[in-house]
């Protein structure tokens, strides 16, 4: 009985141990998505404020077509 009660203990502080760990990736994990949930928010946000930043460059200097350089123009 008190052999039975020993391996019991034993299994109990093992498994407890185990989840403990488990928990501790769990929220490891759950730590990193929220951080790169912010990241990729940021990065989106960022990414509009330059297309619009763009935008209005465009308009402010418009860029003319360029004439192709004389080098390149075929000879025939």
């Amino acid at each position: 009985m008190f052999i039975v009660f020993i391996v019991t203990l034993i299994i109990y502080v093992i498994a407890s141990c185990y989840l403990k760990v488990r928990r501790g990736q769990r929220h490891c994990i759950q730590q990193e998505n929220e951080l790169l949930k912010k990241t990729i928010d940021g990065l989106l946000k960022e990414n509009k404020m330059m297309e619009s930043h763009n935008l209005f460059l465009q308009r402010l200097i418009p860029i003319p077509a360029r004439a192709p350089s004389p080098g390149l123009v075929e000879s025939t």
